[in-house]
């Protein structure tokens, strides 16, 4: 059998003369879809200055480009958003993406841009991120799932991140009750029909006669619905006026006309009669909750009114029983309609082309009609 010779191929550096060849570019093996996470609690004018969710981003962007076996596949990002709250647009796309299987490794700059829920947040990093089989990293805090021995700094970071923002929760509720009692306005929406100067309610005068309409009406025998088509005709409502008394434009297609809702809570607004209303609403494991009406914190005489207490005092009385009346001939649960509206949405309005609402009146509902909703 006859040998085969080994043939060696090689190139003589002498040949090539001015000759040049580039060495091959070196290729990154990622074998980790990185899904960069970035929140701030608060977007303020000194943050927006900063550009802090994108000096988060920056830093995690320059994590991932030290590693070889990562690339970015996507960033992700909340602003105004609290850590104790993980209902968050940014946060849900992500964990989205991650059960999809897009991405099989999440890196933020610390714990606390992932949550300061200490319950939540540990159950994500030590049971929903694994079941996954993603890996976790927080870069600042130096914690990485695939590394042993973190796990027991992990808890105690967690437990900080919720104690500092407990903490702050209980400074600034201090700080807003202390603005309650000398009569400022620190926080929430300003009511229609008001201007906040200096922390200090001032009517508005472009719409102040607007709300004294309201009530004017109401005590005259106008129903909520009446004295909110009246209103449409006249001008837009609070959420679209908002918009224009800052310089917004209205979005194509936002709602202007004027509803029940909104006349009724005017109409039982204490604001109106020169009283500040706080702690209407709290936040409870990281969700917002009502609080009842005994532990508001109501003070007197911090504003202007612009509706008299005793008129105030007879418009709720009324509206309470309303309400009364309405349980009395409807149920509690309120009337069935459907039982006699047997073409359901086949009847519309000739003038605008919408469904009509089906209506009764009277004793047992003897009388029955559609309405244009307009």
């Amino acid at each position: 059998m006859a040998r085969k010779s080994k043939k060696i191929d090689f190139v003589n550096v002498n040949d090539l003369g001015q000759q040049t060849v580039a060495a091959p570019d070196p290729v990154k093996s990622a074998c980790y879809k990185v899904g960069l996470y970035a929140r701030l609690s608060e977007e303020t004018e000194a943050n927006r200055e900063r550009a802090t969710i994108e000096t988060q981003m920056e830093l995690l962007r320059k994590f991932v480009a030290e590693n070889d076996d990562m690339v970015v596949f996507k960033e992700y990002a909340d602003i105004s958003y609290s850590g104790t709250n993980f209902e968050r647009p940014g946060f849900e796309e992500m964990i989205k993406d991650m059960r999809s299987g897009l991405l099989n490794c999440i890196v933020v700059k610390d714990l606390s841009r992932l949550g300061r829920n200490y319950v939540e947040t540990g159950n994500y990093i030590e049971r929903v991120f694994p079941f996954f089989d993603v890996r976790f990293i927080a870069v600042t805090d130096g914690y990485d799932s695939n590394k042993s021995g973190e796990e027991l700094l992990m808890p105690l970071k967690n437990m900080v991140n919720e104690m500092y923002v407990k903490d702050l929760s209980k400074k600034m509720k201090s700080a807003h009750r202390a603005y309650w009692k000398n009569g400022e306005y620190s926080s929430g929406s300003v009511p229609y029909g008001y201007v906040n100067v200096d922390r200090h309610l001032q009517p508005d005068d472009n719409v102040r006669e607007n709300v004294q309409e309201i009530f004017r009406l109401f005590l005259q025998g106008s129903s909520l619905k009446e004295i909110a088509r009246q209103l449409s005709k006249k001008t837009v409502n609070p959420a679209a006026y908002k918009r224009m008394r800052y310089g917004h434009e209205i979005p194509e297609g936002m709602n202007t006309e004027w509803n029940s809702v909104t006349v009724r809570s005017i109409l039982t607004n204490h604001v109106y009669v020169g009283a500040s209303v706080h702690n209407k609403r709290d936040r409870v494991n990281g969700k917002i909750v009502n609080v009842p009406k005994e532990e508001w914190i109501i003070i007197e005489d911090t504003h202007e009114a612009l509706i008299g207490r005793e008129d105030f005092d007879r418009i709720q009385k009324q509206l309470a029983e309303n309400v009364s009346d309405f349980h009395s001939t409807h149920g509690k649960n309120g009337f069935n309609h459907s039982q006699f509206n047997l073409v359901g949405e086949k009847i519309v309005c000739a003038d605008c082309g919408k469904v009509m609402g089906f209506r009764t009146e009277g004793t047992r509902h003897v009388n029955k009609f559609y309405r244009c909703k307009t």
